[in-house]
């Protein structure tokens, strides 16, 4: 009965040592310079700025263009 109650805490030290590195999702980093998706395309932020860019495109090209919705973006990491 001794051996059991040792191998069982044994067992459970173990396990919990381990434990952290099973539980943690480390996100990997990002390379400068590299693109990452936007999470949230419906922001108000992130619409804001594709009508600015319409609004832009339209008034260079002189098409008549209307902003319906932002389907996916991209954001690009710079270094520094």
């Amino acid at each position: 009965m001794a051996s059991f109650k040792f191998l069982l805490v044994s067992l459970i030290v173990l396990l919990c040592c381990f434990m952290p590195s099973f539980t943690t999702a480390e996100t990997p980093p990002t390379t400068p310079g590299g693109f990452v998706p936007i999470p949230d395309v419906n922001a108000t932020e992130i619409v804001s700025l594709a009508n600015f860019a319409v609004g832009e495109h339209k008034r260079l090209s002189s098409e008549d263009l209307t902003l319906l919705r932002v389907v996916q973006g991209w954001s690009q990491v710079v270094a520094g």
